[in-house]
């Protein structure tokens, strides 16, 4: 698989006995005060079908764009 841009979900199917996979997974956004803040940067995670998966962190740390990012592919 080559390389993938900021911001995206792998397209490719995921490997066998797996119904998540991200690759390369880059967030941020701009700061009230225009300053670009990094939500997180080269997030590489793999959820196996029927695995249960808790995203725990505190406000503002990035629980919802990884969620968006993750199941919509939002950029």
């Amino acid at each position: 698989m080559g390389q993938l841009p900021a911001n995206s979900v792998a397209d490719a199917a995921p490997p066998a006995g797996h119904s998540v996979r991200a690759v390369g997974l880059t967030k941020t956004h701009r700061s009230g005060g225009g300053h670009e803040v990094r939500v997180f940067t080269d997030l590489n995670f793999e959820i196996a079908r029927g695995e249960r998966v808790a995203i725990v962190g505190a406000s503002g740390s990035g629980k919802s764009s990884l969620a968006f990012d993750t199941l919509f592919a939002e950029g």
